[in-house]
């Protein structure tokens, strides 16, 4: 941990030193270009078991963001300063705010001479404010050892800091159930009080509706073949621990897709634990803040005719490559393309495509791993075969021979997705009500 602060973490560490006061729990937001949907989170936040809690929000711009993204966070400086005052200086690029059970530590990279580099928005904005938050757990003014992660969309539930309390022991990360909710939607200022009154008014979008689906697909899919990646890699809704955000020297400085390649580091590492309490609430908004990602697919929906999904045989190959490590692990010596020939192959799988896909991708002509364990050969190879590798498996199985299709098809032909009985799947057609789609998309896991 002294290592990654000394070496890996960024220079706004420096900023822990100023920070006198202690805290229960620690979350960082990153913003950019954001207006009222910050007062719902910030206002979301509830009391934490372990004492008061600690925002860290990085306002951030980069040298090639749009105008309207520095004239927002201008505002939101201006509203700061309107509703809370000028706060403490921490020194040079942070202000500590106290706010009901808790403080705001704001740290500014929106400043015309503090922007962030090109291409490395999010990610390092993430980065910025997590690695603060460990440097503040390293010199004992954090007592979780979680540092929460989420975005300023968003709503938390009020039992957000209690539900890592019964995390186990070797858990690297935790995942929150979540839900996407629409963008303008009504938030019940009770909901802290009364977790299972009604939190949101308003019907989802189609699109949005799609695109989750779309989400729990994947992920069902991933568990269905036995991938040990099987979670939700989505930033909002992610919590790591302190001691392995280090290990695998934090969030990537990406512009997108740094909660993906960190929570892969994380599972290898130790356990991404999903928890079961109430769902963060992810607001559906439209956005062209990164290339990929909720707003730019919900964006990008408006010019589609249905969002389509991996063909269901794609986790079928999957599935047959995931029981070949298993071979692979206990029989070392053969080369894993031999023993993936010689593998008991369930019926319907092509085995000339299935080593076409892992040829393209460089997965088969690997070395021999030489642990002494079959358990620890198979942990080695499924961290070489890592959700990087999954994921670029499933696009060479799609580009080679198994197209997408489109949705409605393939959630009545997935066996890993269990149909409500009142949808007739003969009738369940791409432009579907949001009512079956919605139905859908709770028999793949979302929160009601």
């Amino acid at each position: 941990m002294r290592q990654y602060l000394d070496r890996h973490a960024e220079p706004e560490v420096a900023i822990a030193t100023a920070v006198t006061r202690r805290f229960g729990h620690v979350l960082a937001i990153p913003a950019a270009g954001e207006g009222a949907s910050l007062h719902d989170v910030l206002s979301s936040i509830p009391v934490g078991p372990l004492g008061d809690v600690l925002v860290i929000l990085v306002v951030n711009a980069s040298v090639d963001s749009p105008r309207w993204i520095s004239d927002a966070n201008l505002a939101l400086f201006e509203r700061l300063y309107r509703d809370w005052g000028a706060g403490h200086s921490c020194a040079s690029l942070g202000r500590l705010y106290d706010r009901p059970h808790g403080a705001l530590l704001l740290v500014d990279r929106a400043a015309v001479d503090r922007k962030l580099p090109a291409k490395q928005g999010v990610g390092l904005a993430r980065k910025i404010g997590a690695d603060l938050a460990l440097a503040l757990w390293q010199s004992d003014r954090i007592e979780s050892p979680w540092i929460h992660c989420t975005d300023a969309d968003v709503v938390l539930p009020s039992d957000y800091f209690e539900q890592p309390m019964s995390a186990s022991p070797d858990a690297s990360a935790l995942a929150y159930r979540y839900r996407h909710v629409p963008e303008n939607v009504t938030r019940n200022a009770h909901a802290r009080i009364a977790p299972h009154a009604t939190r949101t008014e308003g019907s989802l979008s189609r699109a949005a509706l799609e695109y989750e689906i779309s989400l729990r697909y994947y992920v069902r899919g991933l568990s269905y073949a036995g991938s040990p990646f099987a979670f939700h890699t989505i930033g909002s809704t992610m919590a790591v621990r302190a001691s392995a955000y280090a290990q695998t020297r934090g969030f990537p400085r990406r512009l997108a897709a740094e909660d993906f390649y960190l929570l892969n580091k994380l599972a290898k590492v130790g356990r991404v634990d999903i928890l079961t309490g109430l769902p963060i609430d992810l607001s559906s908004r439209l956005s062209q803040r990164v290339p990929f990602g909720t707003g730019r697919a919900l964006t990008d929906a408006r010019r589609m005719h249905g969002r389509p999904l991996y063909h269901p045989a794609v986790f079928d190959y999957l599935a047959a490559w995931q029981s070949t490590l298993l071979a692979i692990a206990h029989s070392p010596e053969t080369q894993h393309r031999v023993t993936l020939r010689k593998a008991e192959i369930p019926a319907g799988i092509d085995l000339d495509i299935l080593e076409g896909a892992l040829d393209s991708i460089g997965a088969i002509d690997r070395p021999p791993v030489r642990a002494k364990s079959p358990q620890v050969r198979l942990k080695q190879l499924e961290h070489a075969f890592d959700a990087g590798r999954t994921l670029k498996l499933i696009h060479a199985l799609r580009d080679l021979a198994l197209p997408s299709i489109p949705l409605h098809k393939a959630v009545v032909d997935a066996p890993f997705v269990e149909m409500p009985s009142w949808v007739e799947p003969e009738k369940f057609e791409i432009r579907s009500e949001t009512a079956t789609l919605e139905a859908i998309a709770i028999a793949l896991g979302r929160p009601q």
